[in-house]
């Protein structure tokens, strides 16, 4: 009875203390860590909102991308908010919202995954409700991000494998095909969550418990799911040139310090950031129990372990990219990470010390404190992660700038931010350019120069600033 009083209390309180820690959210605009991200998300829902709507243009308002669009991951997620924005009015209040309720559905899968797994309800609630509250993902609930909805489809695609293995219907296969298909179609790494097959089928027809001809129909009904992911990323991966993400450790562009980001991401990022201080003893007393257990003999720890084996692989060969900065990369661990927390706080729960279930239970209900409070400073508007003058003077500038008016923006290396602030669309100039390319751009139909920096006053820009229409904040507008 205990237990189902906990269970209850975990699932009941879920939603309205998640929706009450956020509520100050969700009418502040993008800001924190990763704006760069999120505005960037955002300008393509905009832009499908207002203008194209289809869904293979995703554009954003930095022109130096040819007609505005950049392909990157498949904007599914953005084009179904702005199918919602489109009906219900768009902007960043709506993103927020629907990113929030994504989130939820992703607990809901997570749920369903753990259930199906282990058959034990309190294990599934007691999931849930740390996956919740994992600072990562309880930062990033509100945020709009495509790794949101890649994460939430690639937990569901899990969820349907677990009851697949359960109840052998090839139904919940194929939803769990093209559950992953959807998750790969919208972030790139979240493919690896295919490994899960791949280890549940190959010992089978190594053993002649399936017949070759089975498998291949198994791999045709998957590989048919996928034609969409190979047709998109087969057009658009050739476009981004040498980016960092496809050349991993090869790339040139970050040098870093792999035993510092090694260090960093077991003293800091995963027992802060990842799991929740909160958290760890479950997850430590996970892998105690796992071995006690010997669950690695297990059938279904099989195609788990070969999907953490994919991800340790993924973060060794992206970690000079990831490293101490790229936090969302790290979404696809989220559900193997809390399918050991969860497993190891049921045991405590579950042990016959008292003193072992009051500290395991104290410790379930500190994460949402813990969780706030290391996200928290992440919404200041006094500093958002940008100038601050693009946040404080939105509507003044938005007023000042005629709504066709080009902009040249100077010192913004997001090549996002400030256009997705001022809602124009322009040029990004770095601090290199030279009185040629600078007429260039007054050519292109560029009517005003921002800067919040001190090029304004370099000779070579004096006689193109001939109106300063704007000064605050160390942010200048000029008219040109």
């Amino acid at each position: 009875m205990r237990y189902r009083k906990l269970r209850f209390a975990l699932l009941a309180s879920l939603i309205p203390i998640s929706l009450l820690l956020h509520l100050k959210i969700f009418n502040l605009d993008l800001m924190g860590v990763h704006v760069w991200r999120q505005t960037q998300t955002q300008t393509v829902i905009n832009n499908f909102v207002e203008g194209d709507f289809w869904i293979g243009n995703p554009r954003v308002n930095n022109l130096l991308y040819p007609d505005g669009v950049l392909r990157l991951e498949f904007p599914l997620m953005q084009w179904l908010f702005a199918s919602v924005g489109k009906l219900f009015g768009g902007g960043y209040l709506t993103s927020r919202i629907l990113t929030f309720l994504v989130g939820l559905f992703t607990v809901l899968g997570f749920y369903t995954f753990l259930n199906a797994l282990f058959n034990n309800k309190l294990l599934a609630s007691i999931g849930a409700w740390c996956f919740n509250f994992s600072p990562l993902f309880f930062y990033y609930t509100t945020n709009p991000l495509p790794d949101n909805f890649a994460l939430s489809m690639g937990v569901w695609s899990l969820a349907f494998f677990a009851k697949f293995i359960k109840s052998l219907n090839e139904k919940q296969l194929l939803v769990s095909f093209a559950f992953l298909a959807l998750s790969a179609m919208c972030k790139l790494p979240f493919i690896l969550f295919a490994s899960v097959y791949l280890a549940y089928f190959l010992p089978k027809l190594l053993n002649g418990e399936l017949k070759i001809g089975k498998a291949l129909l198994v791999l045709g009904s998957f590989l048919l799911f996928l034609i969409p992911f190979f047709v998109w990323y087969g057009k658009v991966i050739p476009t981004w040139g040498k980016d960092g993400v496809l050349v991993g450790i090869f790339s040139n562009t970050y040098q870093s310090n792999y035993l510092e980001i090694i260090g960093g991401t077991f003293v800091s990022i995963l027992p802060e950031l990842l799991l929740n201080y909160g958290a760890v003893l479950f997850f430590l007393a996970g892998f105690y129990f796992m071995i006690r257990n010997k669950t690695y003999t297990d059938s279904r720890f099989i195609p788990l372990a070969m999907l953490g084996v994919c991800l340790i692989g993924y973060f060794i060969f992206e970690a000079n990219i990831i490293a101490l900065v790229h936090d969302y990369y790290l979404f696809p661990f989220l559900p193997l990470l809390f399918t050991l927390v969860a497993y190891g706080a049921v045991h405590l729960i579950q042990s016959k010390q008292k003193w072992i279930v009051i500290i395991s239970v104290l410790a379930l209900f500190i994460l949402p404190l813990t969780a706030y409070l290391r996200c928290q400073s992440r919404w200041n508007p006094k500093e958002p992660g940008f100038n601050v003058a693009y946040y404080n003077h939105k509507a003044e500038l938005r007023n000042l700038l005629s709504k066709d008016g080009l902009c040249l923006i100077e010192n913004d290396i997001s090549g996002v931010i400030a256009l997705y602030y001022l809602d124009r669309k322009g040029f990004m100039l770095n601090e290199n350019y030279n009185s040629k390319s600078f007429n260039d751009f007054k050519n292109l139909g560029v009517k005003y120069f921002v800067v919040d920096s001190k090029a304004d006053t370099s000779i070579i820009q004096k006689p193109f600033l001939t109106k300063k229409i704007f000064d605050k904040d160390d942010l200048r507008v000029y008219e040109l």
